[in-house]
């Protein structure tokens, strides 16, 4: 008898009789052997001619050594690629297996060609070896295929194949191994596919491809091109610790449940274009050396980008036009080496930028952040709002949800955000916009609605409310009006001129409340003395040579000197602003 052994099953126990001066039989003789006989002796094991004792079970291939190239029976008329008929020197199979067909350990010398083959049982390949092309397009694996182990030395072909259920698992110290390109375009797989620490040494491609099951591919290794375009993910997919040498691509992916890249490694191009993560989408530690693409997509329940890093230089993290609807995004202790658009991006859940090195930069023209956002400790090497330059003007009463055409709605976002763009044009030299920035962060952060958020987080006392308005008023007409917080030297000068023409105008107008004798009010000596005798009094030189008449011109005068003096001093606070800088 025969005396192969499997090495999955240590019960298997080969019925056929050993070959003259050999230890094996026809089947498990390793080697060259004689492709009539075997084809003859198989059909033979097909057809159930012949005892129990010396026939295997019909479709029991456990550990065969098939010869030359393997058909399925319609097919065997065809011509290989290089135009030669297979008939003479083929083995034939059947096309449909009502059984459980097993083709374990099996080794096939020849291409496999199984196209539109029905397996209406498990098929089981499970550390099956490949020297050819293996051709399985349109098969259906009806109660799903086990390839654990398996190496494929040539290309092979999954295109529209349906599986029940598919694992491609390692088995024992052999992982799953492909060492020419691989096709699984718009394959389906009703249940699970399990990819795991599988080898793709070159391109693989599942374009349109619908896994109704959880889709692992954790610790895989992609030597060369991975694309997943137009893939349907009906549940979980798993990417954690796969490594992607030469790119890989899920433009327009749907993935319905959640997605796991983390600790992913992609060596060059990371495109995720148009994608669509209907639930949390997972980058913990995810790691890019080129262009990382999310342009247009879709995060439903929010995205998790902590400790993510994007090592390229001369390339971008491109997050442009994308969509973040619920859940919170978190970017906390990521490293981008490379330019951060964010370019009418829009975030309504809470995005965390802690500590972030934006080294290449950010772009954050037309965002909109709807929620809050922490930017604290992150630094950039660039901040760029698009050709809207931040500018000190005159902005009316209430914070502004929108400046430099980004979006912000969240009252204690606001302030943190303007600090992050203020600390990065400074370290610029961008004085002016710098100067902006802090205007605006000042402005968000004495705002009411702040303070009343504050008191709510339990970061300000609940006595601030009832005061908030009245600081706030004070604050509006002492720094933010006169001198955009020590900002702006202009519009303190501008004030200045305000104060002392607007007295001067009431003691032109009233020309009784200073002690002189006047002719006619609209004389122009009548208002260069008025204007003199305001500019000496908001200046406090007090030159005596005019003096108030009366309460009314009393209280004026006393009013001038005391906004004079305080406006005089708001000067040190300016100039002195501009020399620590």
């Amino acid at each position: 008898m025969c005396k192969w052994e499997s090495e999955i099953d240590k019960s298997y126990k080969c019925r056929v009789p050993s070959l003259p001066g050999s230890d094996f039989c026809i089947f498990h003789e390793p080697g060259k052997k004689e492709c009539a006989l075997f084809q003859e002796e198989l059909q033979k094991q097909l057809q159930g001619h012949g005892t129990d004792e010396e026939v295997n079970e019909h479709f029991d291939f456990t550990g065969y050594v098939f010869p030359t190239s393997t058909f399925v029976e319609d097919t065997s008329k065809s011509e290989t690629q290089s135009g030669e008929s297979e008939t003479d020197r083929s083995v034939l199979l059947p096309q449909i297996y009502q059984e459980r067909v097993s083709f374990r350990e099996a080794v096939f010398m020849g291409t496999v060609w199984m196209p539109d083959t029905t397996f209406h049982q498990v098929a089981d390949f499970r550390r099956a070896t490949f020297y050819y092309a293996a051709y399985f397009h349109g098969s259906h694996f009806k109660e799903g295929a086990q390839f654990d182990g398996c190496k494929f030395r040539q290309s092979v072909d999954f295109s529209n194949c349906y599986f029940l259920q598919a694992t491609f698992y390692p088995r024992g110290y052999q992982q799953p191994t492909f060492l020419g390109p691989v096709r699984f375009d718009s394959a389906y797989f009703e249940g699970s596919a399990y990819f795991l620490h599988a080898r793709f040494r070159k391109r693989v491609t599942f374009i349109g491809v619908h896994f109704g099951g959880t889709a692992d591919f954790g610790n895989s290794r992609f030597q060369r091109e991975a694309s997943f375009e137009n893939a349907v993910f009906d549940r979980n997919a798993e990417f954690r610790l796969a490594q992607f040498r030469r790119g890989v691509n899920f433009s327009d992916a749907e993935i319905t449940w959640d997605a796991y890249f983390n600790h992913a490694r992609v060596h060059t191009t990371a495109s995720f274009a148009r994608t669509h993560f209907r639930r949390a989408a997972q980058f913990k530690d995810f790691q890019i050396r080129g262009i990382g693409s999310f342009i247009q997509c879709t995060f439903n329940c929010g995205a998790d980008f902590q400790g993510a890093v994007f090592q390229q230089h001369r390339a971008s993290s491109l997050l442009r036009n994308c969509r973040f609807l619920n859940g919170e995004t978190a970017f906390s202790g990521s490293k981008l080496a490379l330019e951060a658009d964010l370019r009418n991006a829009t975030f309504k859940g809470p995005v965390v930028f802690r500590n972030v090195q934006f080294i290449g930069g950010i772009r954050l023209e037309g965002s909109s952040f709807l929620s809050s956002t922490d930017f604290a400790l992150s630094r950039a090497s660039t901040v760029d709002l698009g050709f809207r330059r931040p500018t000190i003007k005159w902005i009316g009463l209430w914070t502004k949800r929108e400046r430099c055409g980004t979006a912000i709605f969240h009252p204690l976002t606001t302030e943190g955000f303007w600090h992050f763009v203020r600390r990065t044009f400074e370290a610029e030299g961008r004085r002016e916009s710098a100067d902006a920035a802090y205007y605006y962060e000042r402005i968000a952060g004495k705002s009411p609605r702040s303070v009343v958020h504050k008191i709510k987080l339990g970061q300000e006392s609940a006595w601030h409310k009832p005061t908030a308005y009245l600081f706030w008023l004070l604050d509006l007409a002492l720094l933010r009006w006169t001198t955009a917080y020590g900002a702006s030297m202009l519009r303190l000068i501008a004030t200045w001129a305000f104060v002392i023409g607007s007295f001067g105008a009431a003691y032109a107008l009233a020309p009784k409340l200073l002690h002189r004798s006047v002719g006619t009010v609209w004389s122009l000596s009548n208002w260069v003395t008025a204007l003199h005798y305001s500019t000496t009094t908001f200046s406090t030189l007090g030159l005596g040579d005019l003096r108030p008449e009366g309460l009314i011109a009393k209280g004026l005068t006393s009013l001038e000197a005391v906004l004079g003096g305080l406006l005089m001093a708001l000067a040190v606070l300016v100039i002195g602003r501009k020399f620590m800088r």
